[in-house]
């Protein structure tokens, strides 16, 4: 399992590893939940009002379609 985050201005999803994913240079990164793929991630932050989530082209490419 990973720990992904999310960009609550631009709903982008960001697997812990991913210099995007930090809060300290990216005010707006929350902490979105443990999951075992990012599209599993991406699914929850779609339900969870993130409809527009998308993966992130460096840390989650394999879901990035945006």
């Amino acid at each position: 399992m990973s720990k992904f985050y999310i960009n609550k201005e631009t709903h982008e999803v960001h697997k812990s590893s991913c210099d995007y994913a930090n809060p300290t240079k990216y005010p707006n990164i929350i902490y979105l939940g443990d999951f075992d793929y990012p599209s599993t991630a991406i699914s929850y932050a779609k339900r969870n009002g993130y409809s527009n989530a998308d993966g992130c082209y460096y840390c989650c490419n394999q879901s990035h379609t945006k």
